[in-house]
């Protein structure tokens, strides 16, 4: 089954990784440490995701270059996390009680998932979503063209 695992370029991997642990409820995955002992590449895992990380200064690294050109931090990287079967309020009390940056509280959107945004560390925004009703699409009414 194809997968998308997204690779996030931040300032510090082994906070980065903390902080999705401590505050998201994610599990550490492989880490991989550099010459110098510093973390060159981390994975984190929540359900069937898993996100990784790499420095974001790293010779090389695209998001590097397009923050030296003032780029917002983040790169306007939105993502949209389904959380399946677990029970999202559930996860939002706990997220919210570890001290996440909320940018949307929890609420029922009216394509039926229930859904909260925070924003990490790095300045990546996260969207965590569980589906909640089934809604019928086919009564919308469609734009004019």
């Amino acid at each position: 089954m194809p997968s998308i695992s997204p690779l996030l370029s931040v300032d510090d991997i082994a906070k980065s990784m903390d902080y999705y642990e401590s505050v998201l409820g994610f599990k550490k995955g492989l880490t991989l440490p550099g010459d110098d002992g510093k973390l060159t590449h981390g994975e984190a895992h929540i359900g069937e995701l898993m996100l990784m990380f790499r420095p974001a200064q790293e010779p090389g690294n695209i998001a590097a270059a397009k923050l030296a050109q003032g780029a917002p931090k983040g790169l306007g990287v939105l993502l949209y996390i389904d959380l399946g079967e677990q029970d999202i309020d559930r996860y939002y009390g706990d997220v919210k009680k570890a001290g996440a940056r909320f940018v949307e509280e929890i609420q029922d959107q009216f394509w039926g998932d229930r859904t909260f945004t925070i924003e990490d560390p790095d300045g990546y925004i996260l969207t965590f979503s569980r589906h909640v009703r089934d809604v019928d699409f086919s009564q919308m009414q469609q734009p004019q063209q």
